[in-house]
């Protein structure tokens, strides 16, 4: 979770940095966004620190405002999408929130979220969910370019839009 102890941490060299650096994942409370959040995210940014916010779209405060994310992301806080939300793993609600994020450009890479030996998510599935919403240049930067950059160390890329116009054809495609 990010704890106001985090900043500390990376000024002292001993936070929990993804492969290194300069990625750091971090998760908010599910009920209520913190106080302290958006300073926050804005203080690891000034530091070097590029905070990877878990699953957005599971954070309850955010189902009826999601664009209150934006205050995030416009310093520097990048999205990850848990795969199972847009496949309806974690209910309805969470994934019309994690649809509309995704359509609206709001993540930057898809993260599994397995955490115990023998947890199945179906990325595949995922992936190709993903490219039918946004398109396959969109799934390619999501599943695999940005994560590998993440690793890497290296900053991330930008997801591409869809063209409308395909958009489209893949909306009313089954009208022959």
């Amino acid at each position: 979770f990010l704890t106001p102890e985090l900043l500390t941490q990376v000024r002292e060299g001993t936070a929990p940095l993804l492969a290194s650096g300069p990625y750091v994942l971090v998760e908010l409370p599910f009920d209520n966004r913190p106080l302290y959040a958006d300073e926050l995210l804005y203080q690891l940014g000034l530091e070097g620190v590029q905070p990877v916010l878990a699953h957005p779209e599971r954070y309850r405060w955010a189902h009826d405002a999601p664009d209150l994310l934006e205050a995030f992301t416009s310093r520097g806080t990048v999205l990850q999408l848990t795969a199972g939300s847009l496949l309806g793993g974690y209910g309805s609600r969470v994934k019309k929130v994690a649809d509309y994020l995704l359509r609206n450009r709001y993540y930057s890479l898809v993260g599994s979220d397995l955490h115990h030996p023998g947890q199945e998510r179906l990325l595949p599935v995922m992936e190709t969910a993903v490219a039918q919403a946004v398109g396959i240049e969109a799934a390619d930067v999501l599943f695999g370019d940005n994560p590998a950059r993440v690793l890497e160390g290296k900053p991330l890329l930008e997801v591409p839009v869809v063209e409308a116009e395909s958009q489209q054809k893949r909306l009313f495609g089954f009208f022959g």
